[in-house]
């Protein structure tokens, strides 16, 4: 097996390990903004129903 194989199978070990980090960190991201986004509007909501 050649070196220049062996590199271009790491490579590609550790771009694919990148793009599924990438993708979970996205996911993440956007959990939380929706999640604080809720936050907001329940913390908003709840000035309203107390007058």
């Amino acid at each position: 097996m050649p070196i220049s194989w062996m590199f271009f199978d790491l490579y590609q070990t550790v771009r694919r390990t990148v793009v599924m980090f990438l993708s979970l960190v996205n996911l993440y991201i956007r959990v939380d903004k929706k999640c604080r986004d809720s936050n907001k509007n329940i913390q908003n909501s709840i000035p309203a129903t107390n007058i």
